[in-house]
């Protein structure tokens, strides 16, 4: 409400008593949010090129962008960029914005202007290029991004002014390298995401593999890939072999208790899982022989114990003969049998003469048993 001039109070909408022009006037105010199209910093585009996608556009002239006629950000990284914001804003406060704003729109304008030049400068162009959305994304746009600096940046210059206006979001609608530089740009890019592609793959490759091998418990035992730090021990083995490598016996006999109680626990599938369970049925079947090994030779302990056990004679004999084949069944090898008075012979090996090895002597009667008869 404006009497004599002056801007008296401000009023929400419904009916509002005033006195007649030229004494009093209402001036009314749109708080609703209104859009404004910011191109400063876009490339000179003829009227027939604006609906031709960038890249179907024929290559631009040589000699670079035009001072005056293409509007460009210095980046981070000083590359040219270019980009076409859209600004939405609304009056918060009419009195304010009345009192304060001559040229709202221009006052607007050139706050995001020097927020998107102060913006650039702070980051690559391939950081600006990585932030790329739908204008409906408004949520990842707000978490974080360049358009949302800009009108953070933009605000607060606002703010400074007190004019009653905010603004509710910024929207870069367009954005891309001079088209000079854009194939090489564009090359870059699609190398980086093929590299991004490939670690991602290998990533998940390597989870496939490592689930396959210990199923859950490998993040436990060697650290999941997609965390691993380069040069940093990962996982219960990592840091093990690190406290052998420093020396350090003490830690590493905890951290090898501690592997055992996964290798142990019923977390551990997979081919690990199958690995121990062959090698504790194989450690099993071992005990088991040797068991009846053990029983075997405690059984006929007592009975080699005793001179006169029919037993002993025959283990011995047994011995003799095996021993004997063995002795016989070698190519190199000549055998000499010396008789004895006693009851088993005396038997001397020589080796055969270098041209004597492909014949086999044997002067002892192979067909008699060791220990039986007599000599």
């Amino acid at each position: 409400v404006i009497i004599n001039g002056k801007i008296q109070r401000t009023v929400g909408p419904g009916i509002v008593v005033t006195f007649p022009f030229p004494i009093g006037e209402i001036e009314r105010v749109s708080t609703q949010s209104r859009a404004m199209e910011i191109d400063d910093f876009w490339l000179h585009l003829d009227p027939e090129q604006m609906s031709v996608p960038l890249e179907n556009l024929p290559s631009p002239q040589p000699g670079g962008l035009r001072p005056g006629v293409d509007g460009a950000l210095l980046t981070g990284n000083q590359n040219l960029y270019h980009v076409k914001i859209i600004v939405n804003w609304k009056v918060i406060e009419a009195r304010d914005f009345k009192s304060t704003l001559s040229d709202p729109e221009m006052t607007i304008r050139d706050a995001v202007c020097r927020a998107a030049v102060h913006t650039s400068a702070s980051m690559s162009a391939r950081m600006i290029e990585s932030y790329r959305v739908d204008e409906n994304d408004s949520a990842r746009e707000k978490a974080d991004g360049f358009a949302e600096r800009i009108r953070k940046i933009a605000s607060a210059e606002l703010g400074k002014l007190n004019c009653g206006v905010e603004i509710a979001s910024v929207i870069v609608r367009d954005r891309t390298m001079p088209r000079q530089t854009l194939p090489a740009f564009k090359a870059t890019q699609s190398a980086a995401s093929d590299k991004e592609n490939k670690i991602s793959n290998a990533r998940s490759e390597a989870t496939k593999t490592l689930n396959g091998v210990a199923g859950v418990a490998y993040a436990k035992l060697v650290g999941d890939p997609a965390n691993r730090t380069i040069g940093a021990p990962s996982g219960l083995i990592g840091k093990y072999e690190k406290a052998m490598e420093e020396g350090d016996t003490e830690n590493a006999k905890i951290l090898l208790g501690k592997i055992d109680d996964v290798l142990d626990s019923g977390e551990l599938t997979g081919q690990a899982r199958g690995i121990i369970d062959e090698a504790q049925a194989y450690r099993t079947t071992v005990e088991q022989a040797l068991l009846r090994r053990t029983d075997r030779f405690t059984k006929l302990l007592d009975s080699y114990n005793n001179p006169d056990s029919a037993v002993r004679d025959m283990l011995i004999s047994d011995l003799l003969g095996a021993s004997l084949i063995r002795i016989m069944s070698a190519d190199n090898i000549e055998i000499i049998k010396i008789p004895s008075k006693g009851k088993y012979p005396y038997v001397y090996t020589l080796p055969k003469s270098r041209g004597e090895n492909k014949k086999k002597t044997a002067k002892i009667d192979a067909t008699k048993r060791p220990g039986r008869g007599s000599e």
